[in-house]
């Protein structure tokens, strides 16, 4: 069963930059690490997106948290769930089929808008309002699915990095104890 730490939120808020940290940090190799795959969409994106390109980022991010054993991904299915009910509006079988895999996001790190680290590039607009339109979907979801986040206060780099490796580490403590426990012998 996939054990998932997934960093949320809008386009722009730091997610990447605190997911690469925590990358270049961690030496472990059981630990796959899910960049993100709208970056890699064969289909039009950002402005000129289509429904196609949409759902074919949404599944193939499902598709790679549900192919690890233990991850850390920079976004998650419901930031591009988010994206598709922004455009296309609400998918009810995507959306089923988001709340199954909810089960495995054992740690949800959320970040807040944050214009600071907003980029002009061919995958999302970079203006604020577009940001803070995305938020919002994404907040909605947290509270209608009542899920248990860690919300990112900070809006600097550093201290960003510092509290998400904090997070993630934490977790992986968390995990490590839990596997020594079910690989511990049994006596006779």
């Amino acid at each position: 069963m996939a054990k998932l730490c997934v960093l949320i939120g809008s386009h722009g808020v730091g997610k990447t930059t605190a997911f690469e940290y925590v990358k270049s940090k961690l030496c472990r190799s059981d630990i796959e690490f899910i960049p993100d795959v709208a970056r890699l969409c064969p289909y039009p994106v950002g402005a000129t997106t289509t429904l196609k390109a949409q759902l074919w980022i949404f599944h193939e991010q499902l598709r790679r948290e549900s192919g690890s054993k233990i991850a850390i991904c920079d976004k998650s299915a419901i930031d591009h769930y988010a994206y598709i009910i922004h455009w296309f509006g609400k998918k009810p079988k995507l959306e089923h089929r988001l709340i199954e895999q909810l089960q495995h996001y054992e740690l949800i790190i959320k970040f807040p808008p944050n214009p600071h680290f907003l980029i002009k590039d061919d995958i999302r607009p970079a203006n604020t309002e577009f940001q803070q339109k995305i938020d919002r979907i994404i907040e909605e979801l947290i509270d209608s699915w009542e899920l248990q986040v860690k919300r990112i206060r900070d809006t600097r780099s550093e201290q960003i990095v510092a509290r998400v490796y904090e997070e993630v580490h934490s977790w992986l403590s968390h995990l490590t104890y839990e596997t020594e426990i079910e690989e511990k012998p049994k006596p006779p």
